[in-house]
């Protein structure tokens, strides 16, 4: 596999998100490059994580089917963007056992996902915030503290700025 992965991923990416956003409001493709940029700095850089870093939304959108990203981005991406689709009825205690129990890029991806949203949650309604704060120290802290040491104070910063109320720039 070349580079060229991650190349058509971002490109398919834009085209299926367009001009979807977040519940934050900010663009669902521009948070998912910055969970492909968080896996490329937390990660080993393997590109098939790279590039399910960059769908990892498409299918819970509705944009792309499991089995559409199969035939165009091969089993791997597939697997992994299917491991970070969250389920009717899932919460994130489920969600992130789920990622665990599909390995450790699965876990990366979901982790890194959490650490975008918590860079992003000033921009949440006061009471959601708090929340996904809870959600964040109680499910993801732990497993990120067990797994990725180094993202786990990541995380922790971006917890303790979101509790201040301060937004983070994006790396």
């Amino acid at each position: 596999m070349t580079d060229d992965l991650v190349t058509r991923a971002a490109e398919r990416a834009r085209e299926l998100y367009g001009d979807r956003r977040r519940k934050d409001g900010t663009l669902v493709a521009e948070h998912a490059e910055a969970v492909a940029l968080l896996a490329a700095q937390f990660g080993d850089g393997a590109l098939e994580v790279l590039a399910a870093a960059l769908l990892h939304d498409v299918v819970e959108a509705g944009a792309a089917s499991v089995e559409d990203l199969r035939a165009e981005f091969g089993e791997e991406v597939a697997r992994l963007v299917d491991a970070m689709t969250v389920r009717p009825g899932e919460d994130a205690a489920a969600a992130a056992a789920r990622a665990a129990a599909e390995g450790a890029d699965a876990l990366l991806l979901r982790l890194c996902d959490r650490l975008d949203g918590m860079r992003r949650a000033t921009e949440r309604p006061a009471g959601k915030r708090e929340k996904f704060l809870r959600e964040a120290e109680s499910v993801h802290l732990p497993l990120a503290e067990k797994y990725y040491p180094v993202l786990a104070m990541a995380l922790l910063g971006a917890i303790e700025s979101a509790r201040a109320d301060e937004p983070l720039g994006h790396e």
